[in-house]
C-alpha cells in the first residue's frame, strides 16, 4: 500500500486475489471512492506461487505510473496512471520478468536518480533496475544475495527502504533476523553492501525510515518485539539503542503525521 498525497490516492496490492487498486483519499484523511482495479496474472515454481499475489506498489517520481511486485508470478507490472479517466492502464511493456521463484515483494524508486530497486522474498535478494519514466519500462542492473553463501536456513527477505537523500538502501532479511545496508552507486544504480546488524528480535517483518532520517524502527513479528536503531546520515550505518517495544505479531511499521490542529 502507498499513499500519494500529490494524486491525492492510495494504491494497494492485494495479496491474496493478486489485484492492484487505485482509490481516491479526501482531504480529512479518510478513503474515498475506488476508482481502477487491475488483475495481475502468472504463477510460479514454488508451491506459494500457483496463482498471482501483489505484494508492494510504489509510484514512480514523475506520478505517470504505478509499478506492482507479484509475489507469485514473479513479474513487476507497470501501470500508467491516466489521471483524466482515473485509469489504470497497462503499460506498453505491461511487466518485467524476475527469475523464476524469486517472490518479488516491495519496490522503491530512488528519489532523483533513474533506478528502481526491490526485494525479492523466495530468492532473498536485492535488485536493481534502470527506469525509462517516458515508456514506464525496466532494465535489470544488479542482483544481490542478501545471504552468505554458506547460509543454508529458510529464504525469507522482507522489505526495502531507501533513504530520502538515495545515498543508501536498507532491506531486512527474516531468514538470518537481520538489517542490511547497502551504499547507492546514484549513476550506475548498482549497490555494495556496507553493513549487516542484528534485527535485535525474530523475523523483521517490516521496517520504516522516521521522517527525519535519523531513526529506523523495526518490527520483528515472531520475537513480539520492536526495536529502535539511530541512523548514521553520513555513513548510513545503523546503530541498535536500547529503545523496545513489546507487542504481539507486529508486521507493519508507518510513520503518520501528526495533526497540526
Amino acid at each position: 500500500m502507498t499513499v500519494d498525497e500529490d494524486l491525492k490516492s492510495l494504491f494497494v496490492a492485494h495479496f491474496g486475489s493478486g489485484q492492484v487498486s487505485w482509490m481516491s483519499t479526501l482531504r480529512d484523511g479518510s478513503i474515498g471512492t475506488l476508482l481502477s482495479i487491475q488483475q495481475q496474472y502468472g504463477t510460479g515454481p514454488n508451491p506459494r506461487q500457483t496463482a498471482p499475489h501483489a505484494h508492494g506498489v510504489a509510484v514512480d517520481p514523475t506520478k505517470r505510473f504505478l509499478v506492482a511486485n507479484d509475489f507469485g508470478a514473479d513479474r513487476i507490472f507497470v501501470y500508467r496512471l491516466n489521471t483524466r479517466t482515473d485509469q489504470l492502464v497497462p503499460a506498453a511493456t505491461p511487466f518485467t520478468s524476475v527469475p523464476a521463484g524469486s517472490g518479488p515483494r516491495h519496490p522503491v524508486f530512488h528519489p532523483y536518480s533513474p533506478f528502481m530497486f526491490i526485494v525479492s522474498e523466495l530468492a532473498s535478494s536485492v535488485s536493481s533496475f534502470r527506469w525509462d519514466a517516458w515508456s514506464g519500462s525496466l532494465q535489470l542492473v544488479q542482483t544481490l544475495a542478501l545471504d552468505d553463501p554458506t547460509f543454508t536456513g529458510a529464504k525469507s527477505a522482507s522489505q526495502i527502504q531507501i533513504s530520502r537523500d538515495g545515498r543508501f538502501v536498507y532491506a531486512a532479511n527474516r531468514g538470518t533476523n537481520s538489517m542490511q545496508v547497502y551504499l547507492v552507486n546514484i549513476f550506475t544504480g548498482t549497490l555494495q553492501q556496507i553493513q549487516v546488524i542484528s534485527s535485535q528480535g525474530l523475523s523483521p517483518w517490516d521496517f520504516a525510515l522516521d521522517p527525519t532520517g535519523r531513526w529506523l524502527v523495526v518490527a520483528n513479528n515472531v520475537s513480539n518485539s520492536i526495536a529502535v536503531f539511530a541512523v548514521d546520515r553520513v555513513s548510513g550505518m545503523l546503530t541498535a539503542t536500547a529503545e523496545t517495544l513489546s507487542l504481539p505479531l507486529p508486521s507493519n511499521v508507518t510513520f503518520v503525521r501528526a495533526d497540526s490542529n
